[in-house]
């Protein structure tokens, strides 16, 4: 894996630099390495390990020397244990699972109270989250830089996810990838090119860094932020969405499906046409779409949803799922016959598609317990100085559930999104954090021409763009005009 344009010789402070050195990829390796040997020694002995016999030549006979000596080593024993019970972990989450929350047990024997006994330790190991976005950018090519969408993902995707992710001493923190990579100048976009770029990457060995059973946030680039930190989604999505609602066990259910969850808006898309002109349908293909997605009153809408309040309309400008399964719902995504040229088709059409056919499981975040959309409904989003956003969301009078990591504002920014912008630009949280890791924030590019994943200094990509007021023709937008 390459880096762009970092070089790092910052000291760290004192109570946080080991624990860089131990999330050090250098430092990984080494790790594993002494964890295999140690590890291995300790669940291969079913009796004490006693490193006396090998250090009786440099002990003398006397009886105090040789108690000194007992105390030492079994001081020494006490610290293989524990390094060993780390270095489970760590190659535990280094590795790739067969279950998403995997339970590894390790029983050592060490000593207390003159006597040695047998202690069995639970490592329960959780699925990292990734967060992936989309956009048409070689940047490594500085001229690249001065694309307006290159301004867009940096003022509002790659900042806010920093300001309130950033925390590379963290083991759970995963920097943002960001899949394009088309080259110089303002190339023709087109929603297709999402999935089939995408799934490019979740299928290529450079994507793994991330593993099968690994949780992918997967949204829009330049219309979606972050309000809350990233973890809090694998809570919800693996407890309530695939447990509650889709009934599936964790650990034993594995090898299943298990359902994507996209976010959830009041404004259904793309038109009843639209969906008619694009796909070859079977006569009961036909049928479902006529039933579940002409026909309004159809739409899939399970038990988690309201449909009083219309919020139940699938956006695929922000979803959730395992590695595995988006890989597999994009592949049949991918296989759909089509009427049209690719070209014309969107990627919320084909979601819409699979959902009404039941081609794959989706869920809906109706309850906006992950996601928020306020497209049509400008007036949800608040003023609120006090919120490290400066805003807050308000809808039907009901408090918004602490778990909202992101909200979508597709079709245009509200006025209100756009106050909450400058406030946090006034406040100066993500110039301060820039300043101080300068060296050391940084995002993943993948090309999809070269295959490859290069590291990009936040600095060195966005550091232009700190500085400028969020612009007002952009808060002068209205969805939908």
């Amino acid at each position: 894996m390459q880096r762009l344009l970092i070089h790092s010789t910052s000291p760290l402070p004192d109570d946080e630099e080991s624990q860089v050195m131990m999330n050090s990829p250098s430092s990984k390796i080494l790790s594993n390495n002494l964890c295999h040997s140690a590890a291995q020694s300790l669940t291969n002995n079913t009796s004490p390990i006693l490193l006396t016999d090998k250090l009786k030549p440099t002990i003398s006979n006397g009886q105090k020397q040789a108690i000194e000596c007992s105390t030492k080593l079994l001081f020494i024993l006490s610290l293989v244990s524990l390094l060993a019970m780390l270095c489970l972990t760590i190659l535990s989450t280094s590795s790739s699972s067969s279950t998403s929350v995997a339970s590894t047990k390790l029983s050592v024997n060490v000593m207390h109270s003159g006597e040695f006994i047998s202690v069995d330790e639970s490592f329960v190991v959780k699925a990292r989250v990734f967060p992936v976005t989309y956009l048409d950018v070689d940047f490594s090519n500085p001229e690249n830089l001065k694309l307006n969408r290159v301004r867009g993902i940096c003022k509002i995707y790659l900042s806010t996810y920093f300001m309130f992710n950033y925390n590379e001493r963290r083991s759970s923190y995963n920097p943002p990838t960001v899949i394009g990579a088309d080259g110089l100048g303002e190339t023709p976009y087109t929603h297709w090119k999402k999935i089939e770029r995408t799934l490019q990457f979740l299928t290529g060995e450079e994507s793994n860094y991330i593993s099968d059973n690994d949780i992918v946030v997967f949204s829009d680039s330049t219309d979606v932020f972050f309000i809350n930190n990233i973890e809090e989604i694998r809570n919800v999505y693996e407890n309530y969405y695939v447990k509650e609602l889709a009934k599936i066990d964790l650990e034993a259910d594995a090898e299943k499906d298990w359902p994507l969850v996209f976010i959830a808006e009041k404004n259904k898309w793309p038109p009843n046409e639209y969906i008619q002109n694009m796909f070859e349908k079977t006569q009961e293909e036909t049928e479902m779409v006529k039933k579940h997605y002409y026909n309004k009153d159809g739409y899939h809408v399970y038990n988690n949803c309201d449909r009083s309040n219309q919020r139940i309309y699938l956006n695929s400008g922000l979803y959730v799922g395992r590695k595995r399964d988006i890989r597999k719902a994009l592949t049949i995504g991918i296989n759909i016959k089509r009427a049209e040229p690719k070209e014309r088709l969107g990627d919320q059409a084909v979601y819409q598609y699979i959902y009404t056919t039941k081609k794959y499981p989706i869920l809906m975040d109706c309850e906006y317990k992950m996601f928020f959309s306020p497209f049509s409904v400008c007036h949800t989003v608040v003023s609120n100085p006090a919120s490290k956003w400066s805003c807050s969301i308000n809808e039907n009078n009901k408090p918004t559930p602490n778990t909202v990591v992101a909200l979508h504002s597709n079709g245009g920014f509200c006025p209100s999104l756009c106050n909450c912008f400058s406030s946090m630009k006034q406040k100066g949280s993500f110039k301060k954090m820039l300043t101080q890791y300068k060296d050391t924030m940084s995002f993943k590019s993948y090309d999809i021409n070269t295959k490859k994943v290069t590291d990009v200094l936040m600095d060195y990509a966005c550091g232009r763009f700190v500085e400028e007021n969020f612009p007002q023709k952009s808060c002068n937008v209205q969805p939908g005009k």
